[in-house]
């Protein structure tokens, strides 16, 4: 049982499925990506008033990283306009959370939102492994077999 590198055209087929699956996750993900290598590359000491921003943004996206796929997973089990109600609810919140976040570099509740932001990621994190199965009529042995898969292929990566 030998290993091979998967073909270059099965790479681009599948890549393109991904990015028409989940098109908003992806540039959540890479939002949060680019700033944060900018940031890394770049002395910001003469951007203080972008920094603040720039953070906030990073927060922001790497948190729809999570909703936008729950919200996607969800798709198969709701109605298209219900789909698109609920994702547009998705993107105003994470507008929302932007600004909810501190308006200052050293604000004393940042250990508050950093907790925060942490369980809400851990929230939607969680919600990817039970939305695509909120109407659906499945056992429970087959549920936590899923769970079980996509948990295990998640730490393997």
């Amino acid at each position: 049982m030998g290993f091979s590198f998967p073909s270059v055209q099965e790479v681009s087929r599948k890549s393109i499925e991904t990015l028409q699956r989940f098109p908003l996750t992806l540039l959540s993900s890479f939002i949060a990506t680019f700033i944060g290598i900018y940031l890394i590359e770049e002395e910001p000491y003469g951007l203080d008033e972008y920094v603040l921003m720039f953070a906030k943004i990073i927060w922001s996206a790497s948190l729809g990283i999570f909703v936008f796929t729950a919200v996607t997973l969800l798709k198969d089990t709701i109605r298209k306009s219900v789909y698109h109600g609920i994702m547009i609810l998705a993107v105003f919140g994470l507008v929302l959370y932007y600004f909810n976040l501190p308006q200052t570099l050293f604000e004393y509740r940042f250990a508050n939102i950093a907790y925060q932001h942490f369980f809400l990621s851990l929230l939607f994190f969680l919600a990817i492994f039970w939305t695509p199965y909120i109407k659906t009529d499945i056992e429970n042995g087959a549920y936590w077999e899923y769970a079980k898969r996509l948990f295990f292929s998640l730490l393997q990566r």
